[in-house]
């Protein structure tokens, strides 16, 4: 007679950890995100309001409706003029102000105001995908175990005279 397969076997929890390493893993992929991004944000304090010079539209598709903003804008430190580009989804038109953050001793190294906006949530979205990522293995470790000590128990009961 064979036996039906039970969904709630053990094989079925140790996706469950594998999640749960799935999650630590990507807060872990965040985390170094994040530092990067501090470090950015230590250096680069020099706040630029830069004028957008031209702004180009991206229409999105059927996948990813949104549309993206490709803004070209231009600032000088120190005597010296930079031109750069950024994209996003946020609406801008010629004329307006671009909120950077440049580097002083490398004027070419830059964030934006969205980024530093950012990163007071990133700290938020690491902690909660690492909670997710160590609730899942705990769960399915104690849940491994109580199923093993459980059939474990049970095989040792059939095999009394």
């Amino acid at each position: 007679m064979q036996r039906s397969r039970d969904p709630n076997s053990i094989s079925s929890w140790f996706f469950i950890i594998l999640c749960g390493i799935f999650a630590l893993v990507y807060s872990y992929c965040l985390n170094v995100k994040y530092n990067n991004m501090e470090q950015k944000i230590y250096e680069c304090t020099l706040e630029i309001q830069a004028p957008i010079n031209n702004v180009k539209t991206y229409d999105g598709n059927e996948d990813d409706p949104e549309t993206d903003y490709e803004v070209f804008f231009t600032y000088s430190v120190n005597g010296k003029e930079y031109s750069k580009t950024d994209r996003g989804t946020s609406t801008y038109k010629v004329g307006d102000t671009y909120h950077i953050f440049c580097n002083p001793d490398d004027p070419d190294e830059w964030i934006t105001w969205t980024d530093v906006n950012y990163q007071d949530n990133a700290m938020r979205d690491i902690l909660e995908f690492k909670t997710m990522g160590i609730g899942c293995i705990a769960v399915g470790i104690v849940i491994i175990l109580f199923k093993a000590l459980r059939r474990k128990r049970n095989y040792g009961d059939h095999n009394k005279p």
